[in-house]
């Protein structure tokens, strides 16, 4: 099962690579070698919020994890609640949620720092159910 999607994988982009070929479509690299300062500042700053979100989310599964094994049951509820709504949400509306209308009723100005709590609240629900 896995070779054949692996061999059909590569079928397909053989078949693009030769229809484009006889089209006579081509790619110029040099128009975007210009850029490359940019493609790293935009890797750079992608790896840094990764990181970020990743050590948040870690912190907070594993507080949401203990939580949910807490014998105080408001406790127990809220941590269930909390990965209940978070896994049962779409990502999308989490973002549109948080940014523009938590973020900006606590005055929160900064986009990275904003984002990197987005994804650590979004990741921490699921790390605590990993971590449980």
């Amino acid at each position: 099962m896995f070779w054949n999607a692996v061999l059909t994988a590569l079928g397909v982009l053989l078949l693009g690579r030769w229809v484009i070929a006889k089209s006579g479509l081509g790619w110029d690299w040099a128009a975007v070698g210009g850029y490359w300062r940019l493609f790293a500042s935009g890797w750079a700053t992608t790896l840094g919020i990764c990181i970020g979100a990743l050590c948040i989310s870690t912190i907070l599964g594993l507080c949401v994890a203990v939580a949910q094994r807490s014998s105080f049951l408001p406790l127990r509820l809220l941590a269930q609640g909390y990965v209940e709504v978070v896994r049962g949400s779409p990502l999308l509306a989490q973002i549109y949620v948080l940014f523009y209308i938590v973020a900006e009723a606590v005055h929160l100005e900064n986009r990275m720092i904003a984002g990197v709590l987005i994804l650590s609240f979004f990741s921490g629900a699921y790390l605590a159910e990993v971590f449980r």
